[in-house]
């Protein structure tokens, strides 16, 4: 592992996210799963972003990925931070393990660290949830990628995961420059 690229006190923090055909994780399903290497210090995106895309293999293989990415690695070696994370990506991701690889995520999750930025925006935002995902300048809302995959139009998708990541990290560099952490 390049220590360089480790935070100061050695643990690795990742953005993370996915992308999914709805919001029901009984019946919808991740159609993507993304992540890159941040590097908390330096405010460029030093690292390409991962995208696992389903269409390109399946639910079950990129699920597998991702099983492996969180609960395979030691705890520090990726600590996922993204927007919203704690109650939908994650949750969503623990669902469709249990539904399609048969694996349940018990309370051990809770022992790894991770970091949701909305509780941080929400109070930025004066303690409003409506509103708050303003510090992530997205071009594009989330919504539409249902309805991309459903067209197949793939580079679509790819392409509003490339300007999300980005986004996510202008606000994470902005809000540790705002906390004078640089």
């Amino acid at each position: 592992m390049n220590v360089e690229s480790k935070c100061r006190n050695g643990l690795q923090l990742f953005y993370f996210d996915i992308e999914t055909t709805g919001i029901d994780s009984e019946k919808d399903k991740v159609i993507t799963i993304q992540f890159v290497n941040l590097d908390f210090w330096n405010p460029q995106m030093a690292a390409q972003i991962t995208i696992l895309p389903e269409w390109e293999s399946s639910e079950e293989n990129i699920l597998k990925s991702a099983w492996n990415v969180l609960m395979e690695k030691d705890q520090w070696d990726f600590v996922p931070i993204g927007f919203n994370i704690l109650h939908f990506d994650l949750p969503f991701l623990f669902s469709r393990f249990r539904t399609v690889l048969g694996e349940d995520v018990s309370y051990e999750f809770l022992d790894r660290p991770s970091l949701d930025l909305k509780a941080t925006f929400v109070l930025m935002n004066g303690g409003r949830f409506k509103g708050c995902n303003r510090f992530i300048r997205k071009t594009e809302s989330g919504s539409v990628i249902p309805e991309y995959y459903k067209r197949k139009e793939y580079a679509k998708i790819v392409n509003y995961i490339q300007n999300e990541a980005v986004a996510f990290h202008e606000a994470f560099s902005e809000l540790r420059n705002r906390l004078n952490m640089s």
